[in-house]
């Protein structure tokens, strides 16, 4: 659309000046006297946030700051070198409490020990929000992987278990379903040991951002089923020591046992996507 074109409504339409003068990370453009644009990468279809470098007269000012990852961080240590020219940050302003905006303002304020402005009630609510987050992510070969093989050592016994009642061999059946039902809740109580470290010692919680709630929501979840499937393979193991189940009627065992391994394969996807991804 031209610049003399009306828009529908009648107004002029927007004219973006320097639409053809977008810096490439690290690199700024000068939109005024003592003015500076740069922009920070973001994840998803909205790939960046804008912010803005003020010349003053004993340093600069920054206007927003870009979400706290490493690639941003190293960003502004580039634009630290080449743009501020050695020359300090003196304040920190911060527009308003999305982490694009407020991600790194508490970063630039220490590291320069500058002050921060940004409206009382944004401020309190991202000391509630800082407050909220993980030391650290669960990692995947501890724990995780020790229950990986709890679980589909678990689906071997029962399932040779399962191949000693259809061959009539009763002290078999009783010993490698006995050894599932340990394993089961050997499983469940390793994960009430990996919350309680989570919970403890990394502040990981239900109100921790998408990771938090994704994490104890999927793997409490499925933990549940666990418990369950133990419980029912504990009543499978009992009423097999009272000889109730036989080579041709056992439906029973194979309904639980065929639970058992869902149960399996349910975790196999949550290892990779919890504790993975």
């Amino acid at each position: 659309m031209s610049r003399n074109e009306k828009s529908r409504r009648g107004f002029d339409p927007l004219v973006y000046r320097f639409q053809d003068e977008a810096p490439e990370p690290g690199k700024v453009t000068q939109v005024a006297d003592g003015v500076f644009w740069a922009r920070l990468p973001l994840w998803g279809r909205l790939n960046h946030i804008n912010v803005w470098l003020l010349k003053d007269y004993d340093g600069w000012t920054v206007v927003d700051t870009g979400i706290h990852t490493d690639e941003v961080k190293a960003i502004w240590e580039t634009l630290f070198v080449e743009v501020l020219g050695g020359q300090p940050i003196t304040r920190v302003i911060a527009t308003h409490l999305h982490t694009d905006h407020t991600g790194n303002a508490g970063w630039l304020a220490q590291k320069f020990d500058c002050p921060l402005w940004m409206s009382r009630s944004d401020f309190y609510m991202c000391k509630v929000m800082a407050f909220d987050q993980p030391k650290d992510v669960i990692p995947a070969f501890g724990v995780p992987a020790i229950n990986t093989l709890i679980l589909l050592t678990s689906g071997v016994t029962v399932t040779i278990a399962h191949w000693a009642l259809k061959a009539n061999k009763r002290s078999t059946l009783n010993l490698w379903l006995a050894a599932t039902v340990i394993l089961g809740f050997v499983f469940v109580y390793f994960q009430a040991e990996e919350y309680a470290h989570a919970y403890g010692d990394l502040n990981l919680k239900l109100s921790s951002g998408i990771y938090g709630s994704t994490f104890y929501m999927l793997t409490g979840f499925h933990g549940f089923h666990v418990t369950m499937g133990a419980v029912m393979l504990l009543v499978i193991l009992l009423r097999s020591f009272k000889g109730h189940f036989s080579k041709k009627d056992h439906f029973a065992f194979e309904a639980v046992a065929w639970y058992w391994h869902f149960v399996d394969v349910v975790w196999l996807g949550l290892f990779i996507f919890v504790y993975w991804v």
